[in-house]
């Protein structure tokens, strides 16, 4: 077995090669990462809000609020709000937010409350990729309205796990890491079973399943332990502020939890500190006059800060700093030389690499759908016709005339293809399944088929160009009616990218399933 072993390592190094050469020659398109000094933008940085569930499907006030007091503290800014439909930012129309500014820092209000709302998986992990898209996107355009080289990612509860996402697909694609992600009593657990101290995923709106293809991560306390969010390895800094408190007035609340590797604060022992309390108390740290939350009206809680304390030792506190020391005010923006220590050395290598199952999230279908939705093909620019079938495997079924888009994702720059799975149910002479990759104002036909007699499942890889490599991208799979009987009814599934680096396909990130035997 010695030598495929050394023919196979021998593969995956130049697949890696393959990956670098075309990660550095990549040109990036309208997603360019260039130097923003040499752009000339008047963008400084990038701050995003990502709000948490929102069981009514809308946006929560605070996020809004928060975003001005963020621009306020910058002295320059411009806040946008997201519209998950056309992936676009639009100006702030919400009451909170004053006059905007040309520059300075872009604020973002990321709206994934529809999605938010969906008790199926998938969902938080759909949003991040979409996000990523988009950040890659208003970077490119112009003007640019983000830049990627100071990126803030502020998640409050289950946002805290879009957040969280977001930076490990930013630093597997080999674009500028996060210089900061905050979790605000990041919360990955679920309606049911509310403890985070549990073996296996359970109840609704559960998000520890995000990592659940690599069981070689660390994200959990105690190690081992299944979470949704993770302080990565070569993020600029990971600060996360949670609490763990029961009986009233929390009652049925949420509870927060450690993220080790990142600077954790356990406020659990203030006095009636409740999960929405967290974004409050922040608040509070980037408006550091405020005399009272602007939502609510309450000031801040008697012992939420501390004014003596004014320095930070430890990456692991239990107590509270002063006002102007604590929370926003070691971001960037906030500017306090004074920051408690992460730690670098608990911090999760980032292993996901886009490959298959991975490329488009809920590619395979496996994801637990919803009463009305399967997340990954549905909110942030997917949707259409067709629907789930079982034929022992979870698969996309389209009928003639049915169509279904994934939603807007990143295809990576060493993305060399995009495989796919398919059925035909019921031939259909005339009628015509095709993929079709739309990026930007342009799209393209990757693949056509005349589905003239049925067969079983078969699996197919179409090349991706140079040119569609680092670009927002919108995947769209159709079945063409053509008006005559018979009519085609096709199964879809196990659709996703395919990388460079391992040939082999190998994907799960766990090496003890490296296979040694070449392909």
């Amino acid at each position: 077995m010695l030598l495929p072993m050394i023919h196979h390592r021998f593969l995956r190094l130049i697949g890696v090669i393959v990956w670098v050469m075309a990660s550095s020659a990549l040109s990036w398109g309208e997603g360019g990462a260039a130097d923003p000094e040499e752009r000339g933008e008047a963008v400084t940085g990038t701050t995003v809000i990502i709000h948490g569930f929102q069981l009514s499907g809308t946006m929560p006030d605070w996020p809004f609020h928060m975003a001005e007091a963020v621009r306020v503290r910058a002295g320059e800014g411009r806040i946008f709000s997201y519209d998950p439909a056309s992936g676009d930012l639009n100006d702030c129309g919400h009451p909170a937010c004053g006059p905007q500014g040309a520059g300075g820092e872009t604020v973002i209000v990321f709206d994934w409350a529809a999605d938010s709302a969906e008790s199926g998986t998938g969902f938080s992990e759909a949003a991040a990729e979409a996000l990523v898209a988009g950040l890659v996107r208003w970077a490119g355009s112009d003007p640019p309205l983000a830049i990627l080289d100071h990126v803030h990612l502020i998640g409050h509860s289950r946002g805290a796990v879009v957040s969280s996402e977001t930076a490990e697909r930013l630093l597997a694609a080999g674009l500028p890491a996060p210089e900061q992600v905050t979790s605000l009593d990041p919360h990955d657990t679920g309606a049911f079973g509310l403890s985070e101290d549990r073996p296996e995923p359970e109840g609704l709106w559960d998000d520890l399943d995000v990592n659940d293809l690599h069981p070689d991560y660390r994200c959990g306390s105690p190690p081992g332990e299944p979470s949704g969010v993770c302080s990565w390895l070569g993020l600029g800094y990971h600060d996360n502020y949670w609490r763990d408190v029961d009986g009233w007035p929390c009652l049925f609340d949420p509870d927060g939890k450690t993220v080790p590797g990142g600077s954790d604060f356990d406020a659990s022992g203030l006095g009636a500190f409740c999960h929405s309390d967290v974004h409050a108390w922040y608040h509070f740290t980037i408006d550091t006059a405020a005399a009272t939350h602007p939502v609510t009206g309450d000031p801040p809680g008697a012992d939420w800060f501390d004014p003596a304390i004014t320095t930070c030792d430890t990456a692991a506190r239990t107590w509270p700093l002063a006002r102007t020391i604590d929370g926003y005010n070691v971001s960037r923006v906030g500017g306090s030389a004074v920051r408690c220590p992460d730690d670098p050395g608990a911090m999760q290598q980032v292993l996901f690499n886009f490959n298959l199952a991975e490329g488009l999230v809920n590619g395979d279908l496996e994801k637990q759908s919803s009463a009305s939705a399967f997340s990954g093909w549905q909110f942030h620019g997917g949707g259409g016709s067709g629907q789930l079938a079982d034929d022992g495997d979870d698969y996309l079924r389209l009928d003639a005339g049915q169509w279904r888009r994934h939603n807007r994702f990143l295809v990576p720059g060493g993305a060399f293809g995009v495989r796919f799975c398919r059925k035909i149910e019921a031939a259909g002479a005339g009628d015509l399944l095709t993929l079709i990759l739309h990026q930007g104002a342009g799209s393209r036909m990757m693949y056509e088929e005349d589905p003239v007699a049925a067969s079983g499942w078969q699996c197919r890889t179409v090349a991706l160009t140079e040119e569609e490599r680092g670009l927002p991208s919108v995947l769209e799979i159709v079945v063409a009616d053509n008006g005559a009987p018979p009519s085609a009814r096709i199964g879809v599934d196990d659709v996703g990218l395919v990388m460079g680096v391992f040939i082999d396909g190998f994907e799960s990130g766990d090496t003890a399933e490296w296979s040694s035997v070449v392909p």
